[in-house]
């Protein structure tokens, strides 16, 4: 499945989704410039981050 993120004037977006019962968070931000994506993973209360790249 494929969704697209309608990007807005603001600089920082997420968007939290679930994927065979696990919770996760996408995070888009500009830094210097650029724009990093982050994937971040929720495992019991605690979030982990297992993806950041520019792109």
């Amino acid at each position: 499945m494929i969704t697209e993120i309608p990007l807005d004037k603001t600089p920082n977006q997420a968007v939290s989704f679930s994927l065979e019962s696990d919770n996760y968070d996408l995070i888009l931000e500009t830094r210097l410039g650029n724009l990093f994506a982050t994937v971040k993973k929720k495992t019991g209360n605690i979030w982990y981050t297992i993806a950041s790249a520019a792109i």
